[in-house]
């Protein structure tokens, strides 16, 4: 998934990441709409020992924002931020 793709209402999203890690990774997905400061903990779709997925069947304005992925253990923790956006859309005025 690209940083920058633009989705519309009813796509699906899903976002696997893959990974390696020893000792194994605690995974922890935060959300935090695009109309507000307030990261939510969400639960994945899916954790297998070596990859996480987060799946969305249809999206709404409501799940639009930045998804937040962190891996950590002992040794240390890992972060990637997904922005969920809407297309943009040129304007062109005539006169």
């Amino acid at each position: 998934m690209s940083d920058d793709k633009g989705f519309k209402m009813g796509d699906r999203l899903e976002i696997k990441v893959d990974f390696i890690a020893n000792p194994k990774a605690n995974v922890s997905w935060t959300f935090t709409p695009w109309n507000n400061n307030k990261p939510q903990v969400i639960k994945p779709s899916q954790i297998q020992e070596n990859s996480t997925t987060l799946r969305i069947q249809s999206l709404d304005m409501s799940e639009f924002g930045i998804y937040q992925l962190q891996l950590g253990n002992r040794l240390g923790k890992e972060t990637k931020v997904f922005h969920v956006q809407g297309k943009f859309l040129s304007w062109k005025i005539l006169r």
